[in-house]
């Protein structure tokens, strides 16, 4: 079976000369968006997954479609729009036996619904057939055929969307799109989703810009997803949104993939984070990241009472010594969001209500990291070997503690207390926490 597009479009067309085919605005029946997770994968539209090898996003791709098989609740709660479904998968990378069947299982997918496109049976001259790989260069009828012939198909996975490609070449522009402007057609007529996975160059640039290929994926794409390891605890993942052009803005969502047999991992969801996908996937380094903290320390005291002017912060930053660049990577961080007073007015700094609060890992806290013996050795160690930092300060307190070999946090001399960050360690003074020898553990019983 295949969908016959003259006979769809006959009735708002008239028989004419060859040249631009129109059609009336009035004469287009008004159609409602329609979802396949709410307010992050559409119906009828292209969908991309991008990130870096290894972050799970084909496990993820598995577990939507496992969801899509059960019709149940998604990962935020939201419900399952429609009832269970099929899907069909192209996977160029995975095998079908002992990968792909595995991780569906330990999702919980209805097996009879997921459907494996492996090759396409072509003629040839002298009347035998040959199974070839799929090509969305020509084979997109094929692809259109099969939907159709399940007939309860709602979503197509497609990694990695570069494999099937054929002679075009993924980094000219105008070829890619032309490749991708038919398959969304299909989507559109279908009405089924289509995700496509790829990967992330090693540009330096905007997130959106890091696609492999070229940015045709990301433009012709009407929701991008972007996936990262979470900076602050390399245990989580991340899907973070880059682009949706159907919906208000999301937050992101955290992730770990989890053993569940020998060889057998699943997705496990975790809270909704705030996290920009910029700030994520931005190279940080160890200085960067000790800024970030101190940063985030500063910001997270100054609107723990309400709302604060944009203007405000960023004076108060500068008097800190706090570079506005820093300062933006800590409010991404702490997921702080920006109102605009009334119609004249500036923008507001707030942390995020009860239904946002984005969870800060234990790298990025500053008093709830217990320390290792190892750490807590290089504390107690008052050699060379071990760095430590001037005395005296601008709040009137001698800074005596020792900053880690490797990272931004720092050890108590008093207390022998560990800190994620040399501010924690200031306010665990400022604050009177510091009781020697009773805070954390006692020098004398450090081995």
């Amino acid at each position: 079976m295949s969908v016959d597009y003259a006979k769809i479009f006959s009735e708002f067309t008239q028989p004419c000369a060859p040249g631009a085919v129109l059609r009336r605005v009035s004469d287009i029946p008004a159609q409602e968006l329609q979802w396949l997770w709410p307010g992050r994968i559409p119906l009828g539209k292209l969908t991309l997954f991008a990130g870096d090898p290894g972050l799970g996003k084909s496990f993820v791709a598995l577990d939507i479609a496992a969801h899509v098989t059960r019709g149940e609740k998604w990962p935020d709660g939201e419900e399952c729009s429609g009832e269970p479904g099929s899907v069909i998968v192209l996977s160029a990378e995975d095998d079908p036996a002992d990968t792909i069947r595995p991780r569906l299982e330990a999702a919980g997918a209805d097996l009879n619904k997921v459907h494996i496109l492996q090759a396409v049976r072509r003629d040839k001259p002298n009347g035998e057939s040959r199974l070839e790989h799929f090509s969305l260069e020509t084979d997109l009828v094929s692809l259109q055929d099969a939907v159709s012939s399940l007939g309860d198909v709602r979503l197509v996975v497609i990694d990695p969307i570069s494999a099937y490609l054929g002679s075009t070449d993924s980094h000219v522009n105008a070829k890619v799109r032309s490749l991708l402007s038919p398959l969304a057609e299909l989507a559109s007529g279908l009405r089924v989703a289509v995700l496509g996975v790829t990967h992330l160059n090693k540009n330096t640039s905007s997130a959106l810009y890091r696609a492999t290929g070229s940015i045709a994926f990301v433009a012709a794409a009407r929701a991008v997803w972007l996936f990262a390891k979470d900076p602050d605890d390399p245990g989580q993942r991340l899907m973070l949104p880059g682009k949706m052009n159907l919906a208000p803005d999301q937050m992101g969502l955290s992730y770990a993939l989890k053993e569940e047999g020998p060889g057998v991992v699943a997705v496990v969801w975790g809270e909704a984070v705030r996290l920009s996908a910029d700030a994520v996937l931005q190279p940080e380094a160890v200085e960067e990241k000790s800024e970030r903290f101190e940063a985030m320390d500063w910001l997270r005291e100054r609107l723990s009472e309400g709302p604060v002017s944009q203007g405000e912060i960023k004076a108060g930053a500068k008097a800190a010594g706090i570079a506005w660049r820093t300062m933006r990577r800590a409010k991404d961080s702490l997921g702080v969001t920006s109102q605009k007073e009334g119609f004249k007015g500036g923008w507001c700094w707030q942390l995020p209500g009860p239904e946002g609060v984005q969870q800060v890992s234990k790298a990025s806290s500053t008093e709830t990291w217990t320390p290792s013996p190892q750490l807590d050795t290089f504390a107690a160690d008052d050699s060379a070997k071990v760095q430590a930092t001037k005395t005296g300060n601008a709040l009137g307190h001698p800074e005596k503690y020792i900053v880690d070999r490797e990272g931004p946090g720092c050890t108590c001399r008093s207390c022998v207390g560990h800190f994620g960050t040399v501010a924690g360690w200031r306010a665990h003074i400022v604050r009177g926490r510091c009781q020697s020898g009773s805070d954390v553990s006692k020098a004398g019983e450090i081995q």
